[in-house]
């Protein structure tokens, strides 16, 4: 079977702010309504759903926690989870948890209890004050950077490892050199940058704080140069990373470049299954992991429809030099008709100048890659001269040297 992970809402919609922007929002209007005051995960779903999981065997697993906000559920119950992960996983299985988090509710006590179990953390921040509390506001219309830098420092105090998630929308595009300068100022040198890309209901249209294509290519022409100039390679940002990465290696690190959206699965608080966080309507509702089984979703009619949806090749898309990269984009920026597979993502126009801008000092940092590789290689090989790598050695998997380490992290480190 072909390993995928868990995208897991344990307290579905639920969230102790009120971004503009959250399209997670919907969910609880249309889903679950009826279900408002109960809308968190009970141990017997998390047992059910991690059970299952681990008892098909692969040998890595992981999952990653989100919302609204995950950490509304309480330490209490990630400690169970931690405990079903003990009960059901087998020698020799990984498991890897992240939490993707507004940061709001962070304390010493949950960075010690992530520092403990090696989890990443993704914080949301989409930049300087200014700009960050411009959609990021709680439900008494403040602003939340000072709590989300407070959570910063805790965990950096406490030495957890987290990234930044930081959404583009149609105020912060313009803001672009003003976000690297804050996030280097801080720091932060690991980044995403997520375009926010949504449509207003009562239109039809793209909502007020949507990026345009435009927008998203003036950002990231922006933000490259900037990266190219004093950011490589100490920063890295996702972007650029799944584009060397496929450069590199042939491989599509992000779900939304890869062929088909069967990378993953998402579970609601109650157990119900979509196959994707962004498609969580009625059509594409999988089953209940409480009744059901991964093996039996996956082979399920309306996963593969949903997952072949993708490969349907927009007209202004055939013949592109980058589709055997960008696969026509994530199907959520084919915003009309709930992504009808036949139109052409809205960010496609920019997104494919910036990457014509980019190409030539994308190619000599790939050149840059394989010097640093191949002498690492060396270096390591004359320091171990039993362990002989190959060329192609996949940058996931295990380091052959038996540190526990992915290769990317250890031998292959760049």
């Amino acid at each position: 079977m072909k390993p995928f992970t868990l995208l897991v809402k344990p307290a579905s919609g639920l969230c102790n702010i009120d971004c503009t922007y959250c399209f997670y929002k919907r969910v609880l209007d249309e889903l679950y309504p009826e279900q408002s005051n109960a809308l968190k995960m009970t141990p017997a779903t998390a047992e059910n759903m991690l059970r299952k999981y681990l008892q098909i065997g692969f040998d890595h697993n992981a999952i990653c926690f989100q919302g609204g906000e995950p950490l509304l559920m309480g330490l209490d119950f990630y400690h169970k989870v931690i405990d079903y992960e003990k009960k059901y996983g087998t020698t020799g299985q990984t498991m890897g948890n992240s939490f993707q988090t507004n940061g709001l509710l962070i304390t010493d006590e949950w960075a010690s209890f992530f520092k403990k179990y090696s989890m990443l953390i993704g914080l949301s921040c989409d930049g300087p004050r200014k700009i960050h509390d411009h959609y990021r506001i709680d439900f008494a219309g403040k602003g939340t950077f000072d709590r989300v830098m407070a959570s910063s420092d805790i965990l950096r105090r406490n030495e957890v490892e987290f990234n930044i998630l930081s959404m583009i929308t149609s105020y912060s595009a313009a803001h672009g050199e003003d976000t690297w300068a804050f996030f280097r100022e801080k720091g932060f040198n690991h980044l995403q940058f997520i375009p926010c890309l949504e449509i207003d209901p009562s239109t039809n249209r793209p909502a007020e704080f949507s990026i345009t294509s435009e927008q998203y290519r003036d950002f990231h022409k922006r933000l490259f140069d900037l990266w190219f100039e004093n950011g490589y390679p100490d920063v890295s940002i996702r972007l650029y990373d799944d584009i060397l990465l496929y450069m590199l290696d042939g491989a599509h690190q992000g779900c939304c470049y890869r062929e088909a959206c069967d990378s993953y699965f998402l579970i609601e608080h109650n157990g119900d299954v979509y196959p994707c966080d962004f498609f969580a309507y009625d059509e594409w509702k999988l089953g209940n992991i409480n009744t059901d089984d991964y093996i039996s979703l996956a082979g399920s009619k309306i996963r593969h429809e949903f997952a072949n949806r993708k490969r349907v090749v927009p007209p202004e898309c055939t013949g592109c030099e980058f589709i055997d990269f960008c696969h026509c984009d994530c199907p959520r920026f084919r915003i009309f008709n709930r992504g009808n597979p036949a139109t052409r993502s809205a960010l496609c126009p920019g997104f494919r100048e910036f990457l014509r801008y980019s190409k030539s000092r994308l190619l000599e940092i790939k050149n840059d890659v394989l010097k640093r590789r191949a002498a690492n290689r060396a270096r390591m090989q004359q320091a171990q001269p039993a362990l002989q790598i190959p060329d192609d050695y996949p940058r996931n998997a295990p380091c052959p040297c038996g540190s526990g380490k992915k290769y990317k992290k250890c031998h292959g480190v760049k």
